[in-house]
């Protein structure tokens, strides 16, 4: 050090972590190689940087030396854990004062130093059920807890969130009785709830529970959790104290006296489809009340007075869950319809434990019939829709094949396409693709719905004709987006029933319609090109080097399955610039209204039989 001289200042400051200073201007008292600063009041348990500085007469201000330093207040730390994790060993807890304190502090027992011997809880998450607004004692294991033996005042709380605290009582050295009401705080069935245990000293000082595992509480609600009376005795009884009310109609909580071990007879609110084939094999599915505690409860299903199998497949069940639930509970029940003899309509019912319901849902057994196809006729390529008509096609779920001959129709479909449980009248009708490869006329179709044949080899007639011959098509010009109107022209363009243009571009599929006029002529309108064919057309636009003013597209024209390739240039869209009046408004001389109208590429694509 140097020696001492009479101008020199030495001052001490206090920086934290960030080299914030705290503290600064602190007189250091030197005594040949010792210096003492007198330290400032910190409120708060911080590590700091101490500096050591002398300032010259010169206005130097030079850095002699440094270290850390610890301002700590055990009494600031209020947990167990808290006072010895974070004070560096500064400060030992005394379960006997509840509180934090210095190491030289003495506490009369209970003195903590290690977090292990923390009075604690022990794991005990998914065991507790609380029915909300029911008082419910609640039994926390835990270690190294307080009792309230003679001379000591230990008081003990429980709460949760932001509901009031209750009275807590302690059972012995390892487990705690807290005795909790919680209303139900929102619409869920089941909720989950963090308890926290405090502890005091003479209800002065006051210290939490420590708690690594955040224990809870599962609120519930008896009338959420169970829809009807089966589901209500379907529950897990050793989680559950629910009952079914007769008096309310509701599952309710068993100490208001509700102890119904029967339930009443099902009830049935719907069923779909409503209709079906008189050959069966129709999966229906039926909702309602009190289908039964568990898939053995129910004795027989019947629609129409004709047995229907429930399927074996519980997954289609929607069975509940089977921790809250003990047994297989349905909420629906799904099976197969059998056959019927003849047309016939009338109710569909359960008996589930002798009970049969008393249903107003009526399904009936019909035949469908085919009375009509159209068109008549198509190219020997295939590819013409056919539609086909007639009388309670949609019955069942809708779930068609339809054969010509022995090949099957392809890409069938139910038209119009409505929900399954739409009861009203509907005149359907089948829409599926005639395919190629016949050597002989068509003269019979046959229909499964359900996977069984309800129509076998009804007559019809369907007669193939000349394909469509298409002349050469040249290259055409487009706008980007589409709807120029290009002429094709052949023969027999007529024995086709749809005519299309597609553009398939990567992932993009664009379809233009066309119209066929006659045998011979066939106008359609080009479909608009993908997006990004034109920025990458505009950014060429923008570039020093000039490219191409167009972008060269295959595309595929189709009479039915009859097909060509030809090319079309798309160019960018033509701009119309604003008219030259008075806020966009011409006015027009009596003996001349002609109209001029600017822009920029009008012409590229357009003629003048395009414009409009």
């Amino acid at each position: 050090m140097p020696k001492p001289r009479t101008e020199d200042v030495f001052k001490c400051r206090l920086v934290d972590a960030n080299d914030v200073i705290i503290a600064s201007d602190i007189h250091a008292e030197r005594n040949d190689s010792e210096f003492t600063c007198a330290m400032p009041f910190i409120s708060e348990h911080v590590e700091l940087k101490i500096e050591l500085h002398v300032q010259t007469t010169s206005n130097e201000n030079i850095l002699l030396s440094e270290a850390t330093i610890l301002f700590f207040e055990c009494v600031k730390f209020k947990r167990c854990t808290d006072c010895i994790n974070r004070s560096d060993s500064h400060c030992n807890w005394c379960n006997n004062a509840v509180m934090c304190q210095t190491r030289q502090s003495t506490c009369k027992s209970g003195l903590v130093n290690s977090k292990e011997f923390c009075p604690q809880l022990t794991d005990s998450r998914g065991v507790h059920y609380v029915h909300a607004g029911i008082l419910t004692s609640v039994l926390f294991h835990g270690r190294h807890l307080q009792p309230p033996g003679s001379g000591n005042k230990y008081y003990y709380t429980c709460t949760m969130s932001d509901l009031a605290s209750s009275k807590a009582m302690i059972v012995n050295n390892s487990s705690i009785t807290c005795s909790v009401i919680v209303p139900q705080l929102s619409d869920k069935q089941l909720q989950n709830e963090t308890i926290k245990v405090y502890y005091s000293f003479n209800q002065t000082r006051t210290s939490v529970l420590e708690d690594e595992y955040e224990n809870y509480v599962t609120v519930y609600n008896c009338t959420m959790l169970a829809r009807d009376c089966s589901h209500c005795l379907a529950l897990n009884k050793s989680r559950f104290d629910c009952a079914w009310c007769t008096e309310t109609n509701r599952c309710e909580h068993r100490d208001l006296t509700c102890s119904t071990t029967t339930c009443p007879a099902p009830t049935i609110t719907d069923v779909v489809p409503r209709d079906g084939p008189v050959t069966g094999n129709t999966t229906i599915t039926i909702n309602g009340y009190d289908l039964g505690s568990d898939l053995s409860d129910i004795n027989i299903v019947k629609v129409a007075e004709i047995p229907c199998i429930i399927t074996d497949d519980i997954s289609q069940l929607n069975v509940t869950d089977y921790g809250n639930f003990e047994t297989r509970a349905p909420n629906r029940i799904i099976c197969m319809t059998g056959s019927s003899l003849n047309e016939t309509s009338g109710t569909v019912n359960i008996s589930v434990n002798g009970h049969v319901s008393n249903s107003d849902v009526i399904f009936s057994y019909q035949v469908p019939i085919v009375t009509d196809i159209v068109p008549h006729y198509g190219p020997e390529a295939g590819g013409t829709r056919m539609t086909i008509y007639g009388e309670n096609l949609g019955i069942g779920n809708r779930n068609v094949r339809v054969y010509l001959e022995n090949k099957p129709c392809l890409r069938p479909e139910m038209s119009p396409k409505l929900p399954l449980g739409n009861v009203s009248p509907t005149n359907f009708t089948i829409i599926c693709t005639v395919d190629n490869g016949y050597t002989s006329n068509i003269t019979m179709v046959t229909i499964t719905i359900d996977d069984v044949i309800v129509v076998a080899k009804e007559p019809v007639s369907f007669t193939f004709v000349g394909d469509p011959k298409l002349n050469p098509l040249s290259p055409k010009k487009a706008f980007f987006s589409g709807g120029t109107k290009i002429t094709i022209e052949g023969k027999q363009l007529d024995n086709a029933h749809n005519a299309r243009i597609e553009l398939n571009y990567g992932q993009d599929l664009e379809i233009g319609d066309c119209t066929i006029l006659s045998e011979r002529l066939t106008t359609c309108k080009v479909p608009r090109a993908p997006e990004f064919l034109q920025d990458q057309l505009l950014k060429s636009e923008n570039t020093t080097v000039k490219f191409s003013k167009f972008v060269r597209v295959v595309c595929v024209v189709y009479f039915d399955n009859v097909h060509e390739n030809f090319e079309i240039s798309y160019y960018l869209d033509p701009t119309i610039n604003d008219l030259t009046g008075s806020g966009r408004v011409v006015e027009f001389e009596a003996d001349d209204r002609r109209l001029e109208i600017s822009g920029k590429m009008l012409n590229n694509v357009a003629t003048l039989f395009d414009i409009q």
